[in-house]
């Protein structure tokens, strides 16, 4: 092979790669990216003043490009078990399409997801992590978090 044909092939080899990388960040840079967090807190105080119930909060944000369709969120518990999160309160219906650069949250009661673990037979330490899948089947998760059963 002369010169020609060795530059030739490089060129060919490098436009290649080029569409190969161009193709590629173009799917990611176009992907649904739910960021979501788990947490503990109260939504508040009573009408007679008290602080209320301990809750588990489960948010959603769209940092993505284009709009994602959320589904019923649930906990993923240590051993693959899932907790479905029937009994929330929200203020979105689920399925929930959520625009890019907003976020929606769902908020459970700590006793009845204490008391449905219970059930289940777990007795300490639980490791969690929140999930939110969307419409075509993506779980979306948060960092695993500890609840205390003992507590």
């Amino acid at each position: 092979m002369d010169s020609m044909d060795w530059t030739r092939v490089a060129t060919a080899v490098v436009a290649v790669y080029g569409a190969l990388l161009a193709t590629y960040d173009h799917f990611v840079a176009n992907r649904p990216r739910i960021k979501v967090t788990a947490s503990r807190g109260v939504a508040g105080w009573s009408q007679t003043g008290e602080v209320s119930e301990p809750m588990l909060f489960l948010k959603a944000a769209n940092v993505g490009p284009r709009a994602v369709t959320l589904q019923v969120p649930f906990f993923l518990l240590s051993g693959g078990k899932k907790l479905v999160l029937m009994r929330v309160q929200h203020q979105v219906t689920l399925p929930h399409e959520l625009p890019p650069g907003k976020a929606c949250e769902v908020m459970v009661e700590e006793s009845h997801v204490l008391g449905e673990l219970r059930g289940e037979g777990y007795r300490r330490n639980v490791k969690m992590v929140g999930v939110w899948p969307d419409e075509i089947g993506v779980w979306h998760k948060s960092r695993p978090f500890v609840l205390n059963l003992e507590e």
